[in-house]
């Protein structure tokens, strides 16, 4: 019995040491495929992956316009100053990408405008949008109009940052 719990253990240990964090399949791939990061990203997709399936632009918020957003998504509820800048913005759905395509999909839509990955660093600690999907992120991270509740990304701020900073100081490798 003792033998198989140490055999147990260092198999997982060993698969813990060796994970490579600065591969964006290792940790950031999942967390971006999240619902808590979906949900903001199809938003204004017509047909998500090819499902038919409509982003909530289309089936529960009319409007579509970013004023809009700032009469339930309000500063108190999201923690967020611009209640104007909730949701992403248009053709940022990467919904059924595989790790390689995500992070690729991410880089050049992203890091394109910005240029470095500094800028990239600073967008994905920084971004209200991003940190409220975070535990810790925000204040209020997680909340919804009506006192709902999103399912927030797993792990929390800390681990957050320290995954980000991996892939990118690792080369923001896309394997």
């Amino acid at each position: 019995m003792i033998r198989s719990f140490l055999t147990a253990g260092l198999a997982a240990l060993a698969t813990t040491a060796w994970a490579d964090d600065t591969k964006f399949s290792t940790h950031l791939h999942a967390k971006f495929h999240h619902s808590a990061c979906l949900t903001c990203h199809q938003f204004f997709t017509k047909n998500i992956a090819g499902t038919g399936k409509k982003g909530l632009a289309w089936n529960t918020h009319f409007a579509r316009k970013k004023q809009a957003c700032t009469e339930c998504h309000t500063s108190a509820v999201t923690s967020m100053e611009k209640a104007e800048d909730w949701f992403a913005d248009h053709e940022l759905d990467y919904t059924g990408m595989g790790p390689k395509e995500t992070c690729e999909f991410i880089k050049t839509t992203h890091h394109g405008k910005t240029g470095t990955p500094a800028a990239m660093l600073s967008h994905l600690l920084t971004d209200p949008r991003i940190m409220w999907s975070i535990k810790g992120g925000l204040p209020n991270a997680g909340n919804l109009p009506m006192g709902k509740k999103a399912e927030l990304i797993p792990g929390d701020i800390d681990e957050w940052r320290t995954q980000v900073a991996a892939w990118i100081n690792g080369g923001m490798k896309c394997e």
